[in-house]
């Protein structure tokens, strides 16, 4: 399995991690930002109550109007 963050270098899509957090499986889709840079920040876009992360995604849009930063969508 290749590390998270080259994985996140070759991606052109979200990629889908696994957690365990407290017993439980979690999913989240990260990704890489389109414009590389040292140091990239990194912001957690929760979806509400009842959502997803593929719809996150597609709504927030974090990754185009902030082009530097790397995005996860939990």
């Amino acid at each position: 399995m290749l590390p998270l963050s080259i994985a996140l270098v070759l991606a052109s899509k979200p990629v889908e991690i696994k957690l365990m957090v407290d017993g439980k499986e979690r999913t989240a889709l990260v990704l890489a930002p389109s414009k590389i840079s040292k140091h990239a920040p990194v912001i957690f876009a929760y979806h509400g109550h009842g959502g997803n992360q593929r719809y996150s995604v597609q709504k927030f849009k974090f990754q185009e109007t902030w082009p530097e930063v790397v995005c996860g969508y939990p």
